[in-house]
């Protein structure tokens, strides 16, 4: 089992890329084939989203923090990361997204900030390529340690436990 913390610091780790605002989360995306760990390998697109070198992981994420989904890195052209409802892409989820740049090309990215109104789990994927991502859910409160029996998933916690 491995689980990924994220917390709010001054600093940078290997896991976790902060811009100048302490208030913004950047996850660094890329695109690669798919192995059998994809969640949907064998559907959809052949290729997946890799968020800070993780394969389409399920994220867990806190509220009320801007998340910057970097898709600077040349591998994300022609695959610009939006958010829906459901895995297959049929209703998009529009609410406090923000984008700038064009997915691949320097400065790029994606912007997503959960709220109490955010649905419960969401999904990432693709503008142009069905499954490449996974799911996204927003922790149970702003500080959260998580755990998980999964290791495909990515989380954002803080004080306070809850299992997922």
């Amino acid at each position: 089992m491995s689980y990924y913390s994220y917390e709010q610091s001054s600093s940078s780790t290997s896991n976790q890329s902060e811009s100048n605002n302490s208030n913004i989360e950047t996850k660094l995306v890329t695109v690669q084939a798919k192995s059998s760990s994809h969640p949907y390998f064998g559907q959809g697109s052949s290729k997946g989203y890799f968020i800070d070198g993780e394969e389409s992981p399920s994220l867990t994420l806190k509220k009320n923090v801007i998340y910057r989904f970097d898709q600077s890195d040349s591998s994300n052209s022609n695959h610009r990361i939006l958010f829906f409802t459901d895995a297959n892409r049929t209703n998009s989820y529009q609410t406090n997204i923000t984008q700038a740049g064009i997915a691949g090309s320097m400065g790029a990215y994606t912007e997503i900030t959960l709220i109490s109104d955010t649905p419960s789990e969401i999904f990432y994927q693709c503008q142009n390529h069905p499954l490449m991502g996974s799911n996204l859910k927003s922790s149970t409160s702003g500080n959260d340690t998580l755990n998980s029996s999964s290791n495909n998933e990515l989380i954002d916690g803080g004080e306070g436990t809850d299992t997922v």
